[in-house]
C-alpha cells in the first residue's frame, strides 16, 4: 500500500531569500517519511536493526497431535522478519514424552508459510538421537501452515517423513516468506 497521507511543504515562497535552505531541509524530511512508509509496507521496518529479530519458544509435536507431554531440556529459538521474509534458527532437545507418541515429528513456526503448490522452503537440519531412513534429515517449512516438517534424504532414495521419537533433539535453521498481515504470535 503507497501511503497517501504525505504532505509535501508549501513550495510557494521557497525561492525567496533565504527561505529555500528551509524549504529543502523540510522536503528531505517529508521525502524520508515517504520512502519509509514505502519501505516498511514492501520490506518491513525502513531501518532494520536489532528489533527485527526475537527470541521464541520452539515446541515440538507429532503430525497426529498424540505426543502427550513433552519433557524439554531446552526450547531455544529466534525469528527474524522483514516484511514477509522469515528466518527461524531452532535447538529444541527433550528427555521424555508421555504416552506412545505416533505420527511425523513437526516443530511449530512463529508465522503461517506462504500458501504455495510445492515445498519451495526447504532448511537445515542437525539431528541427534532421531531415527531416520536414509543419508541424512533435513526440514521443510509446509504451506499454508505453521509447521516444520523433517526428512530423510538420500542419494538415489526417496525421501521420507521422520517420525516423532521419546527422546531427541533437533537443531536448524529455515528461511520462508510468510503471509501478510498475519496475527502475530510468538
Amino acid at each position: 500500500m503507497i501511503p497517501s497521507s504525505i504532505q509535501l511543504p508549501n513550495h510557494e515562497f521557497a525561492f525567496q531569500d533565504k527561505q529555500a535552505s528551509a524549504y529543502m531541509k523540510e522536503l528531505i524530511i517529508r521525502l524520508e517519511e515517504m520512502y519509509g512508509s514505502i519501505a516498511g509496507n514492501l520490506n518491513g521496518s525502513f531501518r532494520n536493526d536489532q528489533d527485527s529479530y526475537q527470541p521464541f519458544i520452539p515446541a515440538v509435536r507429532t503430525s497426529n497431535n498424540d505426543e502427550g507431554t513433552v519433557t524439554y531440556d531446552h526450547q531455544t529459538g529466534w525469528v527474524w522478519r522483514s516484511g514477509i521474509m522469515t528466518d527461524v534458527w531452532f535447538d529444541v532437545e527433550w528427555t521424555a514424552a508421555s504416552g506412545t507418541p505416533t505420527g511425523n515429528l513437526i516443530l511449530d513456526l512463529p508465522y503461517l508459510v506462504a500458501n504455495s503448490a510445492n515445498k519451495p522452503f526447504v532448511g537445515t537440519a542437525q539431528v541427534d538421537n532421531l531415527t531416520y531412513t536414509n543419508s541424512y534429515v533435513t526440514c521443510n517449512a509446509t504451506p499454508d501452515t505453521r509447521e516444520l516438517t523433517f526428512w530423510g534424504c538420500g542419494s538415489a532414495a526417496a525421501e521420507t517423513q521422520v517420525a516423532f521419537d521419546s527422546v531427541a533433539q533437533v537443531i536448524g535453521h529455515v528461511r520462508y516468506i510468510g503471509q501478510s498481515e498475519e496475527n502475530e504470535n510468538l
